[in-house]
């Protein structure tokens, strides 16, 4: 049941729900420290660049989600996690068609509400992807000059 728990909340995080419900009505079944959030940074507030940003969240989702299924804990969420983040930021740049910086780490978070869930503002543990232009020299990307 914990288990269970654990990769619903997780993916709940993951899956950036939408679904708007009034604060009041929403609760908080988890410790804060116990949830890795995923924050897509995109280049900026532009409706192609947002786009963007959900194509890349929704390829991460679906990546992590069958291996979100194998964790007990956070600490086998971080490990698969930080296992990843090189076939993270391949993912990421692929649905964008741009750059990516990808990395675990601490992030300052407002106040949501998804899916009648309420998560508390505060600073989470969190998978950050930056999303930037591709940097273009003589007509190639800069990716190729260097090994990642």
């Amino acid at each position: 049941m914990k288990k269970r728990l654990f990769v619903i909340l997780l993916a709940a995080f993951l899956i950036w729900g939408l679904w708007p419900v009034e604060k009041s009505q929403a609760v908080t079944p988890y410790q804060p420290e116990q949830i890795i959030r995923l924050h897509i940074r995109a280049e900026d507030d532009s409706q192609e660049a947002q786009n963007k940003k959900l194509l890349v969240r929704d390829s991460v989702n679906e990546f992590l989600s069958g291996r979100m299924l194998e964790c007990n804990n956070i600490d086998e969420a971080r490990k698969i996690i930080s296992e990843a983040l090189e076939e993270i930021e391949i993912l990421a740049e692929q649905s964008s068609g741009q750059d990516a910086d990808v990395r675990l780490g601490k992030e300052y978070f407002p106040d949501r509400v998804y899916a009648g869930v309420v998560y508390p503002a505060g600073e989470y543990e969190a998978l950050i992807i930056e999303l930037r232009p591709k940097l273009v020299v003589r007509g190639l990307s800069a990716s190729l000059l260097y090994e990642r």
